[in-house]
């Protein structure tokens, strides 16, 4: 298991939670699906530390699965707006936060690709 985190928070006055605000779209996304959409900096578990692995949008969206499961679908700020995550996170899943930082433990989806194969 890799771990991710999600770093980052609402800006220049996005929507808050609870307040039902309407939030941007990326890549068709429906707003009117989104708990919470936010900017966010996402990392993954390398060695003792942390590495980058993308700046985007982080909306919080209203699993199928009920009331006690969301998907976490973060977008990179790039034009195409290519998936750097996109994970469902159930009442067990452990989950902690530190001031703006949210840190969990999830199998990455989609894969870290990491490095170039060398062909030939």
């Amino acid at each position: 298991q890799e771990e991710e985190q999600a770093k980052g928070g609402p800006t220049g006055g996005g929507p808050v939670p609870g307040e039902g605000a309407a939030t941007a779209a990326a890549g068709g996304d429906s707003d009117g699906d989104a708990l919470m959409s936010a900017r966010a900096k996402l990392f993954y578990k390398k060695g003792e530390g942390f590495a980058d692995l993308g700046v985007g949008t982080l909306k919080v969206l209203q699993s199928t699965g009920g009331d006690s499961e969301v998907q976490l679908l973060l977008r990179s700020e790039t034009k195409l707006g290519n998936i750097l995550m996109n994970i469902r996170v159930t009442s067990s899943v452990p989950v902690s936060t530190k001031a703006n930082n949210l840190l969990l433990v999830s199998v990455p989806n989609p894969p870290l690709v990491l490095g170039k194969k060398k062909t030939g």
